[in-house]
């Protein structure tokens, strides 16, 4: 694998926001020695967003190189792991189709990443980009939109447990290395649908791999909010796709704590049941600590994603679901 950065911009009918994103790529002042491409996936979209890419690239005299490749799996997870099987560099930067990476970003990343082996993740700060007045309730949400500071200041973030997608970074092998046999439990964005939770799942496994995760200030990027997205209409769909992914977020939460007490939270209690649904093995080898999801897929054949513990109805599916697979191993 070449020494150099991957930039992975996922698409779902990109077109009108892609130009100023590839713009601010194609500004980057990157050293003459560091390689670097651009790989745009179309994640099925139904607009012209391939062909803005290319007409956008080709006004810029860039040394990197210009890829489109495709995912037929809806799904911006699927996304980016596409576009990190295809890439042709040890770095990984995923920039969303709506950030705007300030002109040292690449530069920067590189050399902190470079530096600090134990970095699995390393992401920086949003700065709000709108053409209309924010809305009176931003503050309170901001971080929601990928906006603002990660934490107080640079620096191992580990306790806080995830990362923003916008603007991460990190590496290839590592990427593939922990979804090799087991994919991810979660979609994330699905088109038009505001499903979330695959930046945290990943950030979730890289801990669990024994690496950190890394803040840094000097990283900035502007995020820009389309008018659509500063709707209290799109904050609620957005915050139910947040609500859609907690379940299996908090099963990660209890493995990296190292605790084995299922829960599913129902009506504000915490009801426990004696089930290895959340127990992960972890295997040691010569590279180190190494996720295995191996109870989690193979001794347990059922699906988490439609059963989500934000309705009642939900958490009595889970149950039965539960009883009927303990019934089964005691039968």
């Amino acid at each position: 694998m070449s020494i150099g950065i991957s930039v992975i911009i996922c698409c779902y009918n990109s077109s009108n926001r892609l130009p100023k994103t590839i713009e601010h790529l194609a500004n980057q002042k990157i050293p003459a020695s560091t390689s670097w491409e651009l790989i745009i996936v179309d994640n099925n979209s139904t607009d012209n967003t391939d062909e803005v890419a290319a007409m956008e690239w080709s006004k810029y005299d860039c040394t990197g190189k210009f890829n489109i490749v495709k995912e037929e799996n809806i799904g911006l997870s699927h996304a980016r792991f596409r576009g990190v099987s295809h890439a042709s560099f040890e770095y990984i930067l995923f920039c969303d189709d709506d950030n705007w990476l300030q002109e040292d970003y690449i530069r920067k990343a590189i050399n902190i990443i470079d530096s600090k082996p134990e970095i699995g993740v390393l992401g920086g700060q949003g700065i709000v980009k709108a053409d209309t007045a924010l809305p009176d309730w931003w503050e309170d949400f901001a971080s929601s939109y990928a906006v603002g500071k990660q934490n107080e200041t640079s620096g191992i973030v580990d306790e806080r447990g995830y990362l923003w997608g916008a603007g991460m970074v990190t590496k290839k092998k590592l990427y593939l290395d922990a979804y090799n046999g087991f994919p991810s439990l979660l979609s994330d964005r699905k088109g038009t649908i505001l499903n979330s939770g695959g930046d945290s799942e990943y950030c979730a496994r890289v801990l669990l791999m024994g690496y950190s995760l890394y803040y840094s200030e000097d990283l900035t990027f502007f995020h820009y909010m389309d008018p659509q997205r500063l709707t209290w209409g799109y904050k609620k769909k957005m915050f139910e796709g947040h609500q859609e992914s907690q379940f299996i977020l908090n099963c990660y939460r209890q493995i990296i704590s190292r605790e084995r007490k299922p829960f599913i939270k129902k009506i504000g209690t915490i009801v426990k049941f004696p089930f290895k649904v959340l127990k992960c093995s972890l295997q040691l080898n010569k590279k180190g600590l190494q996720l295995a999801l191996k109870d989690l897929y193979l001794d347990w054949q059922f699906d988490f994603i439609p059963f989500q513990h934000n309705t009642l109805k939900k958490v009595v599916a889970i149950k039965k679901k539960i009883k009927k697979k303990l019934r089964s191993l005691h039968a």
